[in-house]
């Protein structure tokens, strides 16, 4: 198919896909292609390897939590959360982290 997972280049780009999910009041949360895999801390996207330039991070996040949280989704982060934000998440071996996936 030639798809990959979705990478974010401009706030307008995330808005646009947020904003659709929103409008059909879709509530689940989605794989991208951004990840700390490389250097921890330091959040790329995996499908053209430039440094993740939007600001569109739920409160306190990214936060590592327990040093294995590398890859990062969108979605409604928390249960009180009215905006699609972004968080990071293990990216295996974590039942939790059994998301859905955007690809381009």
């Amino acid at each position: 198919m030639g798809a990959e997972l979705v990478t974010f280049e401009t706030d307008e780009e995330f808005d646009l896909v947020a904003g659709f999910l929103k409008s059909r009041g879709i509530r689940s949360e989605y794989w991208t292609s951004g990840n700390d895999l490389g250097k921890t801390g330091t959040h790329n996207w995996f499908t053209n390897g430039r440094r993740m330039e939007i600001n569109r991070w739920a409160p306190h996040q990214p936060d590592n939590d327990g040093g294995r949280e590398h890859c990062v989704h969108l979605g409604y982060i928390y249960r009180s959360s009215s905006e699609i934000q972004l968080n990071d998440r293990p990216c295996s071996e974590d039942g939790a982290s059994l998301f859905n996936f955007i690809c381009e």
